[in-house]
């Protein structure tokens, strides 16, 4: 069975529990497993062979689509961070996104 991390719980404690509705489940299949749960857009991280360098591919699965989050295979722990840093991200840019009519270049 694929291991399945509550994300938040096991990565960083300090992050705010409003991170865990960007992020949700990220979900490890190692070698030889197969990816049990399908979630359009969710995170998964596919253990790589030993034979052809081991590490790990971070991704997003997509209806029809494979979105690699990094564009190298990478260690478990920079994986995870790197989710972690893409919600961080999201957090922002939620607190941050507005438009202002009166903003002017000069």
């Amino acid at each position: 069975m694929p291991g399945v991390l509550g994300f938040l719980e096991h990565v960083d404690e300090r992050c705010p529990d409003n991170l865990r509705h960007a992020v949700g489940v990220v979900e490890i299949v190692y070698r030889g497993e197969n990816l049990y749960r399908y979630v359009p857009g969710g995170w998964v991280i596919f253990q790589r062979d030993k034979g052809v360098g081991g590490g790990y591919w971070v991704s997003r699965t997509w209806d029809g689509f494979y979105e690699f989050g990094q564009e190298k295979p990478v260690s478990l722990h920079d994986g995870l961070q790197f989710i972690a840093a893409w919600a961080r991200t999201q957090k922002l840019a939620a607190e941050t996104n507005y438009f202002d009519d009166g903003f002017t270049l000069g």
